[in-house]
């Protein structure tokens, strides 16, 4: 088993699984972050049959709120370890969770795809996630824009999201302008606005683009 495996008692963990996200005890986030150090290593080294062995361990033996932080390294085991075809069941599992687990999970998924397929299946479920986050969604369309232009699709596809992306941030800037708030949130959002420029080589002024209407994905990138 891995080195995070640990004994323990029944009667300690049914004590853990009684506790909610914010009430995880010391001793399991410990636990936690040790099998995540251990994933980590074994997906570096290409180990993934020995890390697929420790991610169903510690989704056995750690108490549910400890399995958010650990669903993308299960995703990406399963994937790189031959168990692909179980991962849509998996996913199942998240309906109920928040839109950030859902996405960052489809999102190790797009990476880990062994095919051009499944990862623009992947990348638009993430996308689809993220409807009602326009922040965190045009970080994915950056991730998703080079991708396309990596794997060689139409440049034009690429250079959709990265449009889609600055637009959904000009929108939330406005937003931000009329609401007053979120400052750290603004600046977040031009960075994002920045690594969209940079990535798709857009020379544009962003505020010119404010008029333009994009839907977010053409071509094969269409959702």
């Amino acid at each position: 088993g891995a080195a995070a495996g640990g004994g323990g008692g029944n009667a300690e963990l049914e004590e853990e699984e009684e506790m909610d996200g914010s009430d995880v005890p010391p001793m399991a986030k410990l636990r936690q972050d040790m099998y995540a150090l251990v994933l980590a290593a074994l997906g570096e080294a290409g180990a993934f049959g020995e890390g697929l062995a420790a991610v169903d361990e510690a989704f056995a033996v750690l108490p549910t709120p400890c399995h958010e932080a650990l669903w993308e390294a299960r995703v990406t085991m399963m994937v790189k370890g031959g168990r692909g075809r179980l991962v849509a069941g998996e996913m199942a599992r998240l309906k109920d969770s928040s839109a950030d687990l859902r996405a960052s999970v489809w999102l190790a998924l797009a990476r880990a795809a062994g095919s051009k397929a499944e990862a623009l299946t992947a990348f638009k479920r993430a996308l689809a996630a993220l409807a009602s986050e326009p922040l965190a969604r045009a970080n994915v369309l950056v991730e998703f824009g080079e991708w396309l232009f990596a794997k060689g699709f139409p440049a034009r596809d690429a250079e959709d999201q990265l449009l889609a992306a600055v637009d959904a941030l000009l929108d939330l800037d406005d937003e931000e302008a009329g609401g007053g708030e979120g400052e750290v949130d603004a600046d977040e959002a031009a960075s994002a606005v920045d690594g969209a420029s940079q990535a798709g080589g857009l020379r544009a002024d962003a505020r010119s683009l404010a008029g333009r209407s994009f839907a977010g994905g053409g071509g094969a990138a269409g959702a």
